[in-house]
């Protein structure tokens, strides 16, 4: 039969075995007939002889997709017919002797495979093999092998056999197994098995073969695929087979030799890989706590250095704003950066603070028309008109926080507090420098954390709150505030949580923290809120208050004060109850409140913030939910600290509970503190009771869910 394979494909198969054992021997070489031989045997050259079964294969196809390599002659009678036993049909034993090595590739569902068949030197076996390419990779240059061995006597007198003739049979090998037979192949998968089919003529009937994989892919590839190769490369090369055969299996265990001990240095490399990567683990480990012991070092030195009695507070933020922070170590650490902020917006809102004057306050001029024609010529894209448009809802009770801090990327505190200032005209009421006003409100939102609840996003959603109140609620005209009244609500609400560490003032208490023990466990977060704020305004860069009279600066700082520290939840009861003293005296000689005097003001600013700080209970359902998801989340990260250091989790602040305390939780707050809050608030300001309705709107939604989830 004549087959065809290229030096080169033969070289290649050759080279890609690595790790096989070196065999004892090597079989000898097998006879080949070229592409060259065939075509010169039809123009009546050849004096090659060849069998009839192995003349068979004669159509073409790509030899880049497919091997056909003729294989080794035995001599043609059998050797190992036991006395007494029936010898081999002639058929089968000239076939075994005859059939030449068959190679080719296919494609299976995508996938590329190499089939073979061949035959032992001998002639007493018959070997079917497969190669899945698939499998192949760096560690597995072999992939995955298959094979399936039967001896002359098995094919005998296996039952497919009985009605078949054998050259029938070998001629069904060569049309299936040929280098360009385009005949199609019933091959697929059973499991961990391939199971190929030979056709065996026109009934129908054929020859199952079930090929197992092979536990040492190296050798069996060596012996099916790579080692005929490299006889039909030899014989091509040395014509004179004899002189070269001692050579080439000299070469051919040399070749073995060599994959064999490529294969275990591969080995060795892997085992001294396995020992070197925990040492490299270990030393990421070191790496990582060395980069933290000297964040640690660098913190604890500007400490010492504050504690010792330098006056300006240790730059702990190297990126943000120079600060004094001491926070459990529990508290994530994050560096601040500063959010660019929209000067096309800022111009916009700072001319229409100018021109839009609702509440009646002095108007001044301002020459930044010129300005903001000029930054709206070199303006990137249209984001300062959604800004512009979405501060002009201020004034409504269901503003959307969070669409204004989406289309701020994050700078949703800054543009509130900058808008709100020249909306009521205070940066010029109180000469404030434009400049410091921007650092100060950069520093303001780079001071919070990025906690899931008490965050700048926050802040900026109850200082839009306390403006409601302020202004369109009525409190200013009802209370007759004055601008330091009203600068120090806005700048309160702003600071009201700067730097909170998002866990609470108990926790802090629980454990020693030094913030409880520098605040002595009463009001600790919100005395640190305040100090830290008023510490980084002693910065001239920062120092907002600067232009004003010290009388006016000594008022807002405690307006401020004691706005801030009535947002701790401990003094609630407290506080709650002089308003409603205040709002029903309980003696009938005793006066109603005029709120003319400073502290009734105070206390009703403080009751405005109060409100504000929790007002998300109020505000619409679609911004009510997210607000309640992000408090729980909040308080389930200190649920989980708490658990770790064996403390008690705090009430609806163990995640392991969602389920049952979920829901109730935020029915019983609602109840029994935002409920009669806003409810003696809507006496003050009458205009707060569409909030106080909408409240209990979201407190009934919840217990029609809870009824709903139990029927």
């Amino acid at each position: 039969m004549g087959g065809v394979c290229s030096k080169k494909t033969a070289v290649v198969s050759a080279t890609s075995v690595e790790g096989s054992a070196p065999p004892s021997n090597s079989a000898p070489p097998h006879n080949f007939v070229t592409q060259d031989d065939k075509n010169n045997r039809h123009n009546g050259k050849s004096d090659t002889k060849v069998t009839k079964v192995s003349e068979s294969n004669t159509t073409s196809a790509t030899p880049n997709h497919t091997v056909h390599v003729p294989g080794s002659t035995g001599s043609g009678q059998s050797k190992h017919t036991a006395p007494g036993e029936d010898p081999l049909p002639a058929p089968l034993e000239e076939g075994l002797s005859t059939l030449p090595i068959l190679i080719r590739r296919l494609q299976l569902r995508g996938k590329t495979v190499t089939i073979c068949c061949i035959t032992s030197a001998d002639a007493t076996n018959l070997t079917f093999g497969l190669r899945d390419d698939s499998t192949r990779d760096h560690n597995n240059r072999e992939g995955s092998v298959y094979s399936k061995e039967y001896a002359s006597r098995e094919l005998a007198t296996h039952r497919e056999f009985k009605n078949v003739r054998w050259s029938t049979f070998f001629s069904a090998l060569n049309t299936v197994f040929g280098a360009f037979s385009t005949a199609s192949v019933s091959l697929k998968r059973n499991g961990p098995d391939f199971i190929l089919v030979i056709p065996l003529g026109e009934r129908g009937a054929g020859f199952t073969i079930a090929m197992q994989k092979s536990n040492e892919p190296q050798k069996q590839f060596a012996r099916l695929f790579l080692d005929p190769l490299m006889s039909f490369y030899t014989s091509t090369r040395h014509p004179d087979k004899a002189a070269e055969e001692a050579i080439f299996c000299k070469q051919t265990q040399q070749c073995h030799q060599l994959m064999y001990n490529i294969g275990n240095t591969r080995e060795e490399i892997k085992k001294v890989e396995a020992s070197i990567q925990p040492l490299q683990n270990e030393m990421q480990q070191w790496q990582k706590r060395l980069q933290e012991a000297t964040v640690n070092v660098t913190q604890l030195s500007s400490d010492i250095s504050f504690l010792a009695g330098g006056c300006q507070p240790p730059d702990l933020y190297p990126t943000g704003p120079h600060r004094f922070s001491l926070h459990v170590p529990y508290a994530k650490r994050y560096d601040p950066t500063v959010i660019p902020p929209n000067k096309v917006a800022m111009a916009q809102l700072r001319l229409q603070g100018a021109k839009d004057n609702k509440l009646g306050l002095c108007i001044p001029t301002e020459p930044i028309e010129g300005e903001l024609r000029a930054l709206l010529e070199h303006a990137p894209d249209s984001t300062h008109s959604r800004l512009v448009h979405c501060m002009n809802e201020i004034d409504k009770w269901d503003f959307d926080i969070f669409a204004l801090n989406r289309d701020t990327n994050g700078g949703c505190l800054f543009i509130t507090l900058y808008t709100l200032i020249h909306k009521y005209q205070l940066i010029h009421h109180f000469n404030l420098d434009e400049q410091i006003l921007v650092n100060t409100l950069q520093a303001i939102e780079m001071g919070y954390h990025p906690n899931p609840y008490h965050n700048a996003v926050h802040a900026a959603d109850v200082l839009q709150a306390v403006h409601y109140m302020l202004g369109p609620g009525g409190m200013i005209k009802r209370l007759n505030l004055s601008n330091e009244d009203i600068l120090a609500s806005l700048f309160s609400a702003a600071i009201h949580d700067f730097d909170h560490p998002g866990f609470n003032n108990m926790f802090h208490v629980q454990t020693h923290s030094y913030l409880a023990t520098l605040y002595n466990d009463r009001a600790v977060l919100e005395n640190h809120h305040c100090a830290s704020v008023f510490s980084l305004m002693q910065q001239k860069q920062y120092n907002l208050f600067e232009p004003l009279s010290e009388e006016m600066r000594k008022d807002i700082r405690d307006t401020v004060v004691e706005m801030v520290i009535s947002t701790d939840m401990g003094q609630h009861g407290v506080i709650f109850e002089n308003f409603k003293r205040k709002l029903h005296p309980q003696h009938h000689d005793e006066p109603a409140c005029d709120w003319t005097k400073r502290d009734d003001v105070r206390l009703a600013l403080s009751i405005a913030i109060k409100m504000a700080d929790i007002s998300n209970c109020a505000r619409p359902k679609k911004l009510y939910r997210q607000w309640a998801e992000r408090v729980s989340n909040e308080f389930y990260n200190q649920g989980d600290v708490e658990r770790k250091l064996n403390l008690k989790v705090s009430p609806f602040m163990d995640r392991n509970k969602h389920q049952s305390d979920y829901i109730p939780g935020q029915i019983n707050f609602m109840n029994f503190i935002v409920i009669p809050l806003f409810e003696a608030g809507a006496c003050l300001l009458p205009t707060l009771q569409s909030a106080a309705d909408q409240i209990v709107a979201n407190r009934d939604e919840w217990s029609a869910e809870i009824a709903s989830s139990t029927t």
